[in-house]
């Protein structure tokens, strides 16, 4: 409910979203897989070995790193970590990198 909640801070309505397990049907419609970390990336290569599966912190920015609070500091490339059922000051920071990567890779397809 947290994400639900702050996603109109980053233009997004997720009113009607609900989350769903991972399945081969979701990986056969799909253009592009981003996931947040590599346990999550192996599990998705394991349905759909393709190279439209990526690592959603590999579009962050090089050379920056992003402080997460209680959850570390992570640089491109390394595992954004999952804020569910953590209160909304400690889940901004993390949809903060989640926004600036899927930007970065809204771009990349341009």
């Amino acid at each position: 409910q947290v994400c639900r909640d702050l996603a109109p801070l980053y233009f997004v309505d997720l009113s009607q979203h609900c989350s769903q397990g991972f399945t081969e049907e979701i990986a056969q419609k799909s253009h592009h897989i981003l996931v947040m970390t590599y346990n999550h990336y192996k599990e998705v290569m394991r349905f759909h070995p393709s190279g439209k599966v990526s690592l959603l912190s590999e579009y962050l920015p090089l050379n920056l790193s992003y402080d997460l609070g209680i959850f570390g500091i992570i640089t491109k490339g390394n595992n954004i970590p999952d804020p569910m059922g953590q209160s909304p000051e400690l889940v901004k920071p993390v949809l903060d990198v989640i926004a600036i990567a899927a930007v970065n890779f809204s771009l990349s397809l341009q």
